[in-house]
């Protein structure tokens, strides 16, 4: 391999290591990038999470702080306990209620229960919030004793006897209050979880219950304030057990996607949190057409008294806009790097010129003094180590120069004072010379190398004329 070449390929393999450098670089920094979003998209899905269920306990904490500083609500409740505990026929009175409330009947008895004083406060209560919210959060509210049945109520009931119900058989086990699953509820016409509170006398008997409904509009609203800041960043809140609540894109409300979901997170399918389970990955959206997402999820934890309801909130992100700034940087570095090549490629050509025309010049210069020619000027300026050894190489010539005229100038000596004779001993010393190394011909004196010419010549036609 010449030099210039080997030059070449040294800046060549300096620029890829360069490169390489800066890509393992950009590596490492996407790697750590990725680690620093992906948590902090955990962090602030956490937050969020836990916006909401601080929501829901102060929402809850209203309610309970209304049941148990309301001396009329606790009165009305005695009052319509002992009233039932005194009828003799007490469950026909309740069916034959029943009956006509769900048929829609509006009897004395129904038209009491909803404009007595306490359904009254209820729906002021109620008109309060929605007026302030500007939405209905709480479509309903209403207080059963402890028989069951409905006493005060915003609006009519899907039934008047509540103790049938599934929420209500739950609600007597739990102490104070208790918050139910999103669904749909009849009777307010929205999508809404249960607060249910037990109410107790100032003794610790269980007197009854009130029930509000809470829209989750307010839940989604903490969600949409958040997706306006990043048009880009999507959510998707799902009960425990993976059913859609609400998602940025379009969805369709209590779809199952568990088992899609828990398996990206290493979550079982009963989606309670575990000490494997991952916090975030990247793949690819869930939608089609997408590229590549961040994924990022927590489950509720509750707050103080409410224990929550292990909802699962998922963030996502396109990871072309959060690593935007690396790919930046990478497109960058090809650019500089393609710059980088060539300017090493032409440094390269330069220093290889610089080196290897010098070089040349004393190659060729070396070449005609092989043929005999001692009169030729090595031509090289630089002023480095080959300057130096050009002028070395040029005082070697001058010296072969001054050897070769004074044996020229021996022989004319020679060739004067003792004739022909020390001619010819010289030139039969010289062929013997000759015939061991041809070599040796090439550097004779002009004058001894024409001789020996001549004694070849004439030495081939005496063996020519033998042979004949």
């Amino acid at each position: 391999m010449k030099i210039n070449q080997k030059l070449i390929l040294g800046f060549l393999v300096v620029a890829l290591l360069i490169t390489s450098v800066g890509v393992i670089s950009i590596n490492t920094s996407q790697e750590a990038l990725q680690e620093s979003i992906g948590k902090g998209a955990v962090t602030l899905a956490h937050e969020t999470l836990d916006k909401i269920d601080r929501t829901i306990y102060h929402k809850v904490l209203r309610w309970v702080s209304y049941a148990y500083t309301n001396p009329r609500l606790h009165e009305t409740l005695a009052k319509s306990n002992q009233e039932f505990e005194n009828l003799s026929n007490r469950q026909e009175y309740i069916n034959n209620i029943d009956r006509d409330w769900k048929e829609g009947k509006d009897t004395p008895s129904i038209q009491e229960i909803l404009n007595n004083e306490l359904s009254n406060r209820l729906r002021k209560r109620t008109e309060f919030y929605e007026e302030k919210s500007g939405y209905n959060v709480f479509p309903e509210a209403y207080i059963t004793n402890k028989y069951g049945v409905v006493i005060a109520s915003t609006g009519r009931t899907s039934d008047y006897l509540q103790a049938d119900e599934e929420w209500y058989q739950k609600a007597v086990t739990e102490k104070e209050f208790w918050v139910g699953e999103v669904e749909y509820d009849e009777s307010s016409n929205a999508f809404a979880s249960d607060i249910v509170i037990n109410l107790y006398d100032e003794n610790g008997n269980f007197i009854g219950i009130l029930k509000v409904i809470l829209n989750i509009e307010e839940i989604i609203n903490i969600i949409k304030e958040l997706e306006e800041e990043v048009a880009t960043r999507e959510f998707e809140l799902l009960t425990k057990d993976g059913k859609m609540i609400y998602a940025t894109e379009e969805y369709v409300f209590f779809e199952d996607i568990s088992k899609e979901i828990f398996m990206h997170f290493d979550m079982p399918l009963a989606g309670e949190p575990t000490e494997h389970m991952k916090q975030y990955f990247i793949a690819k959206g869930d939608k089609p057409g997408e590229g590549e997402e961040l994924f990022a999820h927590t489950h509720s934890k509750g707050y103080r008294d409410y224990k929550g309801l292990g909802w699962i909130l998922i963030l996502e992100h396109e990871t072309k806009e959060i690593f935007a700034p690396v790919f930046k940087l990478r497109n960058t570095l090809i650019i500089i790097s393609g710059i980088i090549t060539i300017i090493a490629v032409l440094i390269g050509l330069f220093l290889a010129k610089s080196i290897t025309k010098p070089i040349q010049k004393l190659s060729e210069s070396a070449k005609k003094i092989k043929q005999g020619n001692l009169n030729i000027k090595c031509e090289v300026k630089s002023k480095d180590e080959i300057g130096e050894l050009a002028q070395t190489f040029d005082e070697m010539r001058l010296g072969l120069k001054d050897r070769n005229n004074l044996l020229n100038s021996l022989l004319k000596t020679f060739k004067g004072k003792f004739g022909n004779i020390a001619t010819i001993l010289v030139r039969k010393d010289v062929q013997e010379l000759v015939k061991k190394n041809p070599r040796i011909e090439k550097i004779l004196p002009k004058s001894l190398g024409i001789s020996v010419e001549k004694s070849k010549k004439l030495q081939r036609e005496q063996e020519k004329k033998s042979k004949k």
